[in-house]
Formats: structure tokens, sequence, C-alpha cells
């Protein structure tokens, strides 16, 4: 058992939606080029895609287990980090909000739990 995982699922799925209206304001919020309001809608979208598809108490299709979407969280959060460190040409308030996120997002894929509590049925009355 990994005692750096602390954050439960739940939690991580609150931070997950959280994260998706968050990234899709970043081109309304903040000065930001086309590029980036790109890759923030993007992100936002698979955000929102992998947390819907995920087997955990907030997930609605429940395909992919817990473990490989903390993965994808990880690289998604790197790849901020990356762009925002990168993009130069970017306003400092869109760098800024991007690493933000690319922070959270590799941090809670470090410290959430793997296993879910409790998953309720994706559709009661499905068996």
């Amino acid at each position: 058992m990994n005692t750096f995982r602390v954050l439960p699922t739940r939690i991580h799925g609150v931070l997950d939606y959280s994260s998706v209206v968050l990234l899709a304001a970043i081109p309304f919020v903040v000065r930001a080029n086309q590029r980036t309001r790109t890759l923030a809608l993007g992100a936002a979208g698979k955000v929102l895609i992998s947390g819907l598809m995920t087997r955990y108490e907030l997930g609605l299709f429940k395909v992919f287990p817990m473990s490989a979407h903390l993965a994808v969280d990880f690289a998604l959060g790197t790849a901020l980090l990356g762009y925002a460190q990168g993009a130069t040409e970017e306003s400092g308030e869109a760098r800024g909000a991007l690493a933000t996120l690319g922070v959270i997002s590799v941090v809670a894929s470090l410290i959430t739990e793997e296993t879910p509590g409790e998953i309720p049925d994706a559709f009661p009355g499905d068996s």
C-alpha cells in the first residue's frame, strides 16, 4: 500500500469535473492565443471524457480502471506544464493558469487512491 495515496477517488472526481470548468474557462478569462485556447479546450474535453469513462464513484460509463485514469492525468499534467514552460510567446496569465492546473493534475495523480470506494451502478436497473 502506498501511504502517499491519501486522496479518495470521490474527491478526485470532484477535482476532475472542476478542472473541466477551469480549463474551458481559460480562453474566456485570460488573454490567450489560438493555440493555447485550443489546448485548454482540448484538455477540458479529455478530462471530461476520462472522468465519465472511469470506474469510480463519479464515472458514468465505468470503462477504464482508476490506474489508467491516473496515468492519463499524470501525462496531461506534465504536458500542461511543458506547454506553459515552452510557450514563451503566450501571456503570463495563460501560462500560469495552465501550469497551475498541470501541477494539480500531476499531484492529484500521485496522491489519489487507486481503488475506488463503493461504485454505484452506472444505470440502475441494468444487470
